[in-house]
Formats: C-alpha cells, sequence, structure tokens
C-alpha cells in the first residue's frame, strides 16, 4: 500500500492556520507537512531523520494543539505539540514493541493510541490500557472510541499462510473494554480504511476496498444497528481509499486515496466527497 497519510482540521502554530499531514516516502523516511495557507512546507519535529524515529499518525484537539503517534528508539509512542514545545509523553507501562498506528481523541479530551497489540487511553496524567487484537499479519486503520466500554476497531488481517497474492480479509471488531468480537459487514474479502463519528460521537462512516468489486469503494454506513453499504462511483481503475474525513458542521465527508493496491509508480490520487 503506498504510504498513508492522515489529516486533521486544523493546527494553530502562532501564526495562519495550519494542517498536519504525517506519511513515509519510499526510503521508509517519516515527513511531517504543514499547510500554511500558499504551499505545503517541512516542518521539524524530535527526533526527525533519526533512526528508529517515526511518525504514524496525528490529530489535533480544539485547542489547536497536535498529538501524535510514532515510536523513538528509546520506545516512547505519543508525542505532543502544544503550539510552541514539542513533548514525547511516557509509553504506556507494558508498551509493545510493535509502533501504533494511529491516534484518535475524544470529545472529552482523552487520547488513544491504537495499532496491532495496543489500544490505550492518554487522560493528561496517566495510562489506561485495554486488552488489543493480535493478529500475526494485521493492520490496524482505525479506532472509533465512544466509550471506555463501546470501541470500534478496523483494519485488514491477512491471516497464516495462503498463496502468493492472498487478499486480506475485513478486520470490523466492536470491544467492550475487555473483549474484542467480530461484526458483521457487508463484505469480507479487502480492507477498512478508517472510521468517522457523526457529530455525537456516535458511529457514522468506514471506508473500504472490496477484493471483489475494485473499482468503486466500499463505504459502511452506521444505520443504528448495522453497518450497511454505501458505493462510490464506477471507476476504470482499482479504487483504494485509505483515508476518511467528516466535513465539520456538515453532514459530509471527504476520502482520499489511490488507484493501485500496492506501491507503484504509475499510482494516481483518488478523491472522492
Amino acid at each position: 500500500m503506498p504510504g498513508r497519510v492522515w489529516d486533521s482540521p486544523r493546527w494553530s502554530e502562532g501564526g495562519p492556520r495550519r494542517r498536519p499531514h504525517v506519511g513515509t516516502d519510499t526510503a521508509g523516511v517519516t515527513h511531517l507537512l504543514a499547510w500554511d495557507g500558499t504551499t505545503w512546507r517541512e516542518t521539524d519535529f524530535p527526533g526527525r531523520g533519526r533512526s528508529g524515529t517515526s511518525l504514524t499518525g496525528v490529530a489535533v484537539d480544539p485547542g489547536g494543539g497536535a498529538w501524535f503517534s510514532g515510536r523513538t528508539s528509546e520506545g516512547l509512542l505519543l508525542l505532543h505539540h502544544d503550539g510552541g514545545a514539542w513533548t514525547w509523553l511516557p509509553a504506556p507501562p507494558s508498551a509493545p514493541t510493535v509502533t501504533p498506528s494511529g491516534v484518535q481523541l475524544t470529545p472529552r479530551g482523552d487520547v488513544w493510541l491504537y495499532g496491532v497489540g495496543i489500544v490505550a487511553r492518554w487522560d493528561g496524567s496517566a495510562w489506561t490500557e485495554l486488552p488489543a487484537y493480535q493478529g500475526l499479519r494485521a493492520s490496524i486503520t482505525g479506532l472509533l472510541p465512544v466509550a471506555d466500554d463501546d470501541l470500534w476497531l478496523v483494519g485488514h488481517d491477512y491471516g497464516v499462510g495462503g498463496p502468493i497474492g492472498k487478499p486480506p480479509g475485513v478486520l470490523l471488531l466492536h470491544g467492550d473494554g475487555s473483549t474484542w468480537q467480530g461484526v458483521t459487514r457487508p463484505f469480507g474479502v479487502g480492507m477498512l480504511n478508517g472510521i468517522v463519528a457523526d457529530a455525537r460521537g456516535r458511529p457514522d462512516r468506514i471506508a473500504g476496498w472490496d477484493f471483489w468489486d475494485q473499482t468503486r469503494a466500499h463505504y459502511l454506513r452506521w444505520d443504528g444497528t448495522a453497518w450497511v453499504s454505501e458505493r462510490g462511483p464506477v471507476a476504470t481503475t482499482p479504487v483504494v481509499m485509505n483515508a476518511l474525513a467528516k466535513v465539520p458542521d456538515s453532514d459530509g465527508h471527504w476520502a482520499v486515496g489511490t488507484t493501485s493496491t500496492s506501491a507503484s509508480s504509475t499510482a494516481l490520487p483518488h478523491i472522492e466527497r
């Protein structure tokens, strides 16, 4: 999959409104970019360019501060920028050797790290760790913490064995704070890439790639009791959406992705609203 990009609605840093993005180039180097109103600019961060330090996700709080998931060579997993100072925070007590795949904020201000082998909440002073999904060849692409006992986790898992080119299976899990249970979904072979909440913090939409119908995005919508299908427009190329964002103060969404299921020099960006 081409390097994933994460977007946040705003990021204030002593000047024009900025929009931070993190991603990784083909050499494995992490880049943090910010939009200053005119152009994208490379932005420095603690450990930038240092072996063992990477950023994997970003979320912005209402005050304009930014939270980044990632990892340092010392095993720190959460980076905070308050508009002036940068701080790598202590890792969860049983921090795994893996790197978290993303970070999510709740309306009450809690910060969640998630990934294969880690689901942990930072409340501003201490960590609370929850049982995490363990997969041999899995990727976790999104977490929606409605409450400590109401969590949604999405991604994909290749499972054990299989022939070369075997597609992954969809991961859609619901957690009660103690266990994770698989949830019925409209398709089972492919990927889910990102989950967003509605204005009240409840489940809303998930972006997906359906292995058996690759030329249109396969979104999932929560109808109040189950996840149902919504389809994007038909294209002449594969459509792989890898990020989803809700438009603030509206019913709209933006989804971004690519036209290839793997890293390719011929892949093009694909955007849907």
